[in-house]
């Protein structure tokens, strides 16, 4: 990185205000939870609305597929523009455009939506809740602080796991002694049911964790701008959604189970690519090898989605939406965390030879990342850069490993058990 683009990030960082319109962080932390409890409802309302809406499994991949495709186009749009948000207004700006989305969803949402004649229970289970949040929270601090070179940091990781362990055990036991649960532990006892849920949840973990990372990997090893970065993260994402939308198409000729498996064979060699690039400083094949893993793991969205949802009573459809996206948001999350942790144990280990001729800040700003090194330890900028980029190496590495398990494990779990009615509807022959 040149002096002068250091000096530019320098400069930006200095400028950059601590909180959009939030007076604190507590205050903007609340929000993003807020933000997050009103979106986690959405997604699981639109599929059940699907599922009631296309009873026939052709009609229903197809519907499914398109709506995976909408919501990638979606995740497409939002880097870059946040990107260009970025380069011209506060970073609390990114914000805003979701205000405009929501206003106009409440204006049409009630005339252009149907509403479901399915009747849920309407009971809310608050313990089971707090249960389960508290489960996956405790997981998540573990696998941050499992990361920390220090006892506390190793028993504080033990401890959260065990915590972690206890409350999801009391949550799955309460839900069978209930009869309106927070999640019906009972569908999992359908054997396609559980499969398309795991399934889906591992490769959540893999796109959630390797899409964290890459788009840190263009702005802070490729050194490309906010709106640049945002620009290529179109590409995968648009690949996802292409995916999504062959997939259904294909089991015209192949099974769902072998459709999902080809896919993840591509995802591998997505991700093979990129371990064997990212060293070397190849953006280009980088780009390429990060979407052929998104254009694999797209069938695998719409089909995955379309066998858990498709494999459960209709009075169900709404609880099997809600698992299919939670797994997928749960999945997302634990792999920001879990490869994000080990990410970072690789770029600390990657790091350890030059922190013996720093002194104590300079040793801190090293192993907390790219932008305080720039501003604590600038002569070492090439260095951390390719430290980040051999750590994101190893992650491609390993995702493609986990990857190509999960294709050998595809078509023995999602295969039909054999019943008339389980083959009738999930044989997705369009």
């Amino acid at each position: 990185m040149t002096s002068a683009r250091s000096a530019v990030l320098t400069s930006a960082l200095q400028r950059v205000p601590r909180h959009a319109f939030a007076p604190s962080i507590e205050v903007l932390i609340t929000a993003r939870a807020l933000l997050g409890i009103a979106g986690a409802t959405i997604a699981p309302a639109s599929l059940g609305l699907i599922v009631t809406l296309f009873p026939e499994t052709g009609d229903r991949a197809r519907a499914i597929g398109l709506w995976m495709a909408c919501f990638m186009v979606g995740i497409a749009l939002g880097p870059s523009l946040g990107g260009l948000l970025l380069e011209h207004l506060w970073w609390g700006a990114v914000f805003l455009p979701g205000v405009v989305v929501m206003l106009a969803v409440l204006v049409t949402g009630r005339r252009a939506l149907p509403e479901s004649e399915i009747k849920a229970d309407t009971s809310l289970d608050v313990a089971g809740a707090l249960l389960l949040g508290t489960a996956i929270l405790s997981l998540v601090f573990s696998l941050k602080a499992a990361v920390l070179s220090s006892v506390a940091g190793a028993s504080t990781a033990v401890g959260g796991f065990v915590l972690s362990m206890l409350a999801l055990s009391v949550f799955i036991w309460r839900a069978r002694r209930r009869s309106h649960p927070l999640i019906p532990v009972s569908l999992f006892a359908q054997r396609r049911f559980t499969a398309a849920v795991g399934l889906m949840t591992v490769c959540a973990v893999l796109i959630g964790g390797t899409y964290f990372y890459f788009a840190q990997y263009l702005q802070l090893a490729a050194e490309l701008s906010p709106v640049e970065a945002g620009l290529v993260m179109i590409i995968p994402a648009v690949a996802l959604g292409l995916g999504s939308a062959i997939g259904p198409v294909l089991t015209r000729w192949i099974t769902p189970a072998q459709t999902l498996a080809i896919g993840l064979l591509v995802a591998a060699g997505g991700f093979a690519v990129l371990a064997t690039t990212l060293d070397e400083g190849g953006v280009r094949f980088a780009i390429i090898g990060f979407s052929l893993a998104y254009l694999g793991f797209g069938p695998g969205a719409a089909l995955g989605t379309d066998i858990i949802v498709g494999t459960v009573p209709s009075r169900d459809a709404g609880a099997s939406s809600a698992i299919s996206e939670t797994g997928t948001e749960l999945g997302q999350a634990f792999g920001i965390a879990a490869l994000g942790s080990a990410g970072t144990v690789i770029y600390r280990g990657y790091l350890a030879p030059y922190v013996e001729h720093l002194d104590a800040d300079q040793t801190h700003a090293l192993h907390e990342g790219v932008m305080e090194t720039l501003e604590q330890v600038p002569g070492l900028i090439d260095v951390v850069q390719t430290a980040f980029a051999h750590s994101f190496a190893l992650i491609a590495a390993g995702a493609a490993l986990v990857t190509l398990v999960l294709a050998a494990l595809a078509i023995p779990l999602l295969r039909p058990s054999g019943s008339p009615r389980e083959a009738r509807d999930t044989a997705l022959r369009i």
